[in-house]
């Protein structure tokens, strides 16, 4: 056993038999393990709610109701790197869109409002149209979710990605819609060609960081045709 609290090694859930796998030691059921941490107490007593409701303990209904912790400063960071703001469009956005996708309620016609957002409601946060909004979804661009009567639900991510998309041009659009189709190879490798050209008038930095790129796009580029 290992120290009270402490994680131990890998946790895998197993269907034969129905029970969970610690440190390669199989366990039928879902048994609590007050050696374990709270993260794996917690995904032991997931499953038994979801599998073997009928064998929840006390203990593990408590677990499951109890108030969460604080998040670390671990957490925290990690929560900050996978969140909207990673996104590699949002150094693009000017600090005003920035602001209304941290709060589309800023917005002066959209008071109230959180997300998630419809189509309607994106195309008015981004200034675009909603045909806009479900052409960019229709076609790969923009990430949603679906609601439970299948209308689209859209996310400060998608918030991000819109403001790109709607800054972008009808040319740039349809350079991405084709990548993100699977038929880009071309196009990868015609920027790929258009990125060494420009890298001859950068500065020295610049121009390393664009050839490297240049080369990786050609090869991708390559390998998609090569697949179609």
């Amino acid at each position: 056993m290992g120290a009270a609290g402490k994680p131990r090694g890998r946790l895998e859930r197993t269907d034969d038999p129905v029970g969970y796998r610690l440190d390669g030691e199989q366990r039928h059921g879902f048994p609590d393990d007050l050696d374990l941490s709270r993260g794996q107490r917690l995904r032991i007593a997931g499953w038994a709610r979801a599998l073997t409701p009928d064998e929840l303990t006390q203990t593990q209904k408590a677990l499951l109701e109890a108030e969460p912790p604080p998040p670390s400063p671990t957490q925290e960071r990690a929560a900050h790197l996978s969140g909207f703001e990673a996104s590699p469009y949002w150094a693009i956005l000017s600090e005003h869109q920035q602001q209304l996708v941290r709060d589309p309620s800023s917005h002066p016609d959209l008071a109230e409002l959180a997300y998630p957002l419809g189509v309607a409601q994106l195309a008015k946060l981004v200034d675009a149209t909603p045909d806009k909004i479900r052409y960019w979804h229709n076609s790969g661009l923009l990430p949603a979710r679906r609601s439970s009567g299948r209308h689209r639900e859209f996310y400060a991510a998608a918030a991000v990605r819109a403001f790109y998309l709607n800054g972008l041009g009808r040319p740039g659009i349809s350079v991405l819609r084709d990548l993100m189709q699977g038929s880009g190879g071309p196009l990868l490798i015609g920027i790929s060609s258009a990125l060494h050209d420009r890298a001859s008038d950068a500065d020295r930095q610049a121009q390393d960081l664009m050839q490297r790129t240049a080369t990786d796009l050609e090869q991708v580029g390559a390998e998609l045709i090569a697949a179609e």
